[in-house]
């Protein structure tokens, strides 16, 4: 009758099994890839913002001034669409 020995290693943690699968760190490219859009936000605001200017005050505070002839183009667009002229609460809201 033929014996088998077995032979017990302990294992320390330098050493690794052919079993276990290694050790793997977080992936680092999410990070990367967050850093890198980012960074390409911050630059594109930036120049934005430069493109863009200061803020300029305008002499007529911002206000839209609408002629005749605009509010006539207005009446023709409500009438094409609707048949019909447009009523005084139309024109006011």
């Amino acid at each position: 009758m033929a014996r088998s020995c077995i032979m017990v290693h302990d294992m320390t943690d330098s050493e690794t099994s052919a079993t276990e699968p290694a050790q793997v760190e977080p992936p680092r490219r999410l990070w990367w890839t967050a850093a890198h859009l980012l960074g390409f936000g911050l630059l594109l605001a930036l120049a934005i913002l430069l493109a863009k200017g200061p803020p300029v005050d305008r002499a007529d505070g911002g206000r839209v001034i609408f002629t005749e002839a605009d509010l006539a183009h207005v009446r023709a667009a409500f009438e094409r669409t609707w048949s019909r002229p447009p009523s005084a609460a139309d024109c006011c809201g």
